[in-house]
């Protein structure tokens, strides 16, 4: 079956953008913009980048992308932090599963504000926004892991993929030619390919 465009064409765009590299992310959004992905899509996956590779990497990709597709539709994040609380939460465990509260545990533990913020703000207003799908964005996560070496985030993020749908073909070529990645993406198809119900970590 083959992997759609979006799936194919928006990860080399997140993954450009967390590397820093403004030339290939204006390659990479020409040449999605040129198989017919949407310029709103495009925009909506180096928007969320932000949220992997901090604001200076997430302004100067938009701007590429900008330069790349022109003009698109990018609307506001609608809602509230109560709503983006309810609609994180449930993302969330929709990526961690089983291992949810111990991901935020950790978090907590680390500061209390981080275990906020990745839920309501990460996965409630940022990753739970329309224009992609879950499986979309998760793409899109992978690749900006992997540009950014973040191994033990992409593994959290491999099995999340997955989780929502993500088929492993895709998963595989978003996360690309690296060999760490490569390992990290086997083991999590070890896990929940072979383990598919609900509530394994």
């Amino acid at each position: 079956m083959p992997i759609p465009l979006t799936l194919r064409l928006l990860p080399p765009v997140t993954a450009a953008i967390a590397a820093g590299d403004d030339k290939r992310t204006e390659r990479a959004a020409k040449r999605a913009k040129r198989a017919g992905v949407p310029a709103e899509a495009i925009f909506e996956a180096a928007l969320q980048t932000y949220l992997f590779a901090g604001y200076p990497r997430g302004i100067s990709g938009l701007a590429a992308v900008a330069r790349a597709v022109g003009y698109a539709k990018k609307p506001l994040t609608k809602g509230s932090v109560a709503g983006w609380k309810r609609r994180g939460i449930k993302l969330c465990r929709r990526i961690y599963a089983g291992s949810t509260e111990r991901m935020l545990a950790n978090m907590r533990g680390l500061h209390p504000a981080l275990a906020e913020w990745i839920v309501w703000e990460g996965y409630g207003k940022v990753l739970s926004r329309p224009g992609l799908t879950p499986a979309e964005r998760e793409a899109c996560a992978v690749a900006s892991l992997v540009a950014l070496s973040a191994w033990p985030q992409l593994q959290s993020h491999a099995r999340g993929a997955l989780r929502v749908g993500l088929p492993a073909a895709a998963l595989r070529l978003a996360a690309g030619a690296s060999p760490e990645a490569r390992k990290i993406v086997r083991a999590a198809e070890r896990e929940i390919l072979s383990n598919p119900r609900p509530g394994k970590s």
